[in-house]
């Protein structure tokens, strides 16, 4: 495996850990500056896994690059929220 797959899959594997609530404005940093890094050296953008799910997160620079091809509208049927008590706040 060569050395820049092994960097690429050990980043993608730090962007796709869980962010801490408590300290996300910090834990978000890293991701941006990448996301600045990866827009300056000409990149339309980039993917990366998803901390919260099975799929993937795409990071889009310029929208006017978009073109969406098909739409679907949904309809929120039931919203629920879980929730603790936060420590030392």
């Amino acid at each position: 495996m060569s050395c820049r797959f092994k960097f690429l899959r050990a980043l993608s594997y730090e962007l796709s850990k869980p962010i801490d609530p408590s300290a996300s404005d910090y834990e978000y940093v890293p991701t941006q500056y990448l996301a600045e890094l990866i827009k300056t050296l000409g990149y339309d953008g980039f993917i990366f896994k998803s901390s919260v799910g099975p799929d993937n997160n795409l990071v889009f620079f310029d929208q006017t690059k978009l073109k969406a091809i098909n739409s679907r509208l949904y309809q929120v049927s039931s919203i629920s929220y879980e929730f603790e008590e936060l420590k030392n706040f």
